[in-house]
């Protein structure tokens, strides 16, 4: 074989020329590279920024309680508060540990000076009020676990891929794949244990005092409203309560171990006013006496303890009730079982004359009973009847007995 040196000199120009381009593809695969690991790294950091508080932090939700506004797998966007102010109706993190490993994102609902107060929107209601300083993040923007996770698997396994590829040797490992393993590795267990922020589903973790009512009824007789409440966490101080809302009652509050009686003294004058208004609004139907009509007001009470005050309304009812009228013998006997005194005009008609031989009005006070002897204005033996007529919430009505006089 004869040597040509033009020949050696054409394949010393064609090596050089794939060293040059296996060159350049091995820069822009290097370049390549160090842009996914860069985004690797960013993100890895962004996931961590919760932790040093960071001005921009990425965090992803495991819970279910802020639903339909962010789904398990979501990853939100949080801009720190020192950056940007929030208010009601924001999204906001607050966090219970220093490093801000567990942590809540849910809505605001109510700022209360140094307190805020959140729930998140599928709970039936609010967190524990928690200082404004330990909220740590606004939530400005969310991308759903459909869209962010299938990304962040092709960085990934692009990273990889080009890795293996750059490396050129399918049968032994190289750094590049172990950088990969260890930044795959490093987003796992950061995402797991330090860049999840739960939804709090559980019930607020204070400890709420309970107030339970135990009774609560009108004594009309007395004319006191009796008020019964148990409290195992609080010492009565006083109490304040108004008739309807407006009307001062007196009120004596006695402390026996945990239970509270308020007695709530009702005014003569104000059952006065009752039977005045409804009387003057008119009873549309009464059947045959006796009838009796319900009748009912509000008590609105304040009641301070050393620790808190309680509010409330109670609904008193009772029933205004015809006198009852019945005899025996010569004697008439009218029971007014009323809270307001009632006057009568009572009538004797003797049967035998066809005439009313006596008539007198009485005013019966309330809760009594008036008894007319009768055998001493009959003009003589024999039956008589007794009528008496009164009006009953604005209408005329009466009623009859026999007296038998011997």
């Amino acid at each position: 074989m004869r040597y040509n040196p033009g020949d050696s000199l054409l394949k010393h120009g064609v090596d050089a020329m794939d060293s040059e381009t296996r060159s350049a593809e091995g820069v822009k695969g290097r370049k390549r590279l160090a842009l996914l690991y860069s985004l690797l790294i960013v993100i890895s950091v962004l996931f961590l920024c919760k932790v040093i508080s960071f001005p921009v932090a990425f965090m992803l939700v495991v819970g279910r309680s802020m639903e339909p506004t962010y789904r398990v797998g979501d990853l939100v966007i949080g801009v720190a508060t020192y950056l940007r102010g929030f208010s009601v109706g924001d999204v906001v993190v607050w966090c219970r540990d220093f490093w801000r490993t567990a942590c809540v994102v849910h809505r605001v609902v109510r700022v209360s000076g140094e307190y805020v107060v959140t729930q998140g929107d599928a709970n039936p209601g609010p967190d524990t009020p928690v200082l404004s300083s330990a909220v740590s993040y606004v939530v400005v923007a969310h991308v759903p676990a459909y869209v962010w996770l299938p990304l962040v698997v092709l960085a990934v396994g692009s990273t990889g891929y080009f890795s293996y590829r750059e490396s050129g040797k399918r049968l032994s490992v190289q750094p590049g794949l172990v950088a990969i393993a260890l930044v795959a590795t490093y987003i796992v267990i950061n995402a797991a244990i330090l860049g999840f922020t739960y939804i709090d589903n559980s019930p607020p973790f204070y400890y709420t005092p309970r107030v339970e009512l135990l009774s609560a009824h009108l004594d009309p007789v007395k004319m006191v409203y009796v008020v019964e409440i148990n409290t195992t966490e609080y010492s009565f101080v006083e109490a304040v309560c108004k008739l309807l809302g407006e009307i001062p009652a007196a009120v004596v509050g006695v402390a026996n171990g945990s239970i509270t009686r308020l007695s709530i003294h009702i005014p003569a004058e104000f059952f006065s006013y009752l039977w005045n208004r409804t009387s003057a609004r008119g009873v549309s139907f009464l059947p045959s006496p006796p009838v009796a009509v319900q009748e009912s007001f509000s008590i609105s009470c304040s009641v301070v303890f050393d620790k808190a005050t309680l509010s409330g309304n109670y609904i008193a009812a009772f029933s205004w009730r015809e006198p009852v009228v019945k005899s025996f013998n010569d004697t008439l006997i009218i029971e007014n079982v009323n809270p307001v005194p009632l006057v009568l005009r009572i009538e004797l008609f003797s049967k035998a004359r066809g005439s009313t031989v006596f008539a007198r009005e009485y005013r019966v006070e309330r809760f009594s009973t008036l008894a007319i002897d009768f055998s001493n204005v009959a003009p003589a033996p024999g039956d008589y009847d007794a009528r008496v007529y009164y009006t009953f919430l604005g209408v005329v009505r009466g009623q009859g007995a026999r007296i038998v006089i011997k």
